[in-house]
């Protein structure tokens, strides 16, 4: 009956190209292919997020206390260029992997990539009482052993 959550995410085309368009945009102004300077510009702040390049690569991890914080949205981040973006090898690899960094990282914003995936989700108004309910309607679906 009510939206809680909602992901929108990059997809190929039948050429084999990414789109990053679409008509959804969060109340805060996010949307598909935004470059990560115009979300810097968007949260008033850097923040922080993961390196390019894997499962969870691109992930703001923190908004750091800036205007997107506490606003219940998780956006991604990817490259899609031809070339790495025009970056060199050493410059490439100090931006990916398992890692974290601060959007102010001179080789990310010269990457300057795109938002491939964004989550928006209604903040669940809870409190104990509604935990023990939901608590009990899960038991109840429970297999037994």
């Amino acid at each position: 009956k009510e939206i809680q959550d909602v992901m929108v995410r990059s997809r190929m085309n039948k050429k084999g190209n990414i789109e990053l368009s679409s008509p959804w945009v969060s109340r805060q102004g996010l949307k598909m292919g935004m470059r990560l300077s115009e979300v810097v510009a968007l949260n008033g702040k850097t923040f922080t997020m993961t390196g390019i390049g894997w499962d969870l690569g691109g992930t703001v991890m923190s908004w750091e206390g800036g205007k997107l914080d506490k606003k219940n949205v998780s956006v991604r981040f990817n490259d899609y260029s031809d070339n790495q973006g025009g970056l060199t090898e050493k410059e490439y690899n100090s931006i990916t992997g398992e890692r974290e960094f601060d959007t102010a990282h001179s080789v990310i914003q010269k990457l300057n990539p795109s938002v491939d995936q964004l989550d928006v989700s209604e903040k669940l108004d809870s409190d104990q009482e509604l935990g023990k309910k939901m608590t009990k309607e899960v038991e109840k679906r429970l297999i037994p052993r």
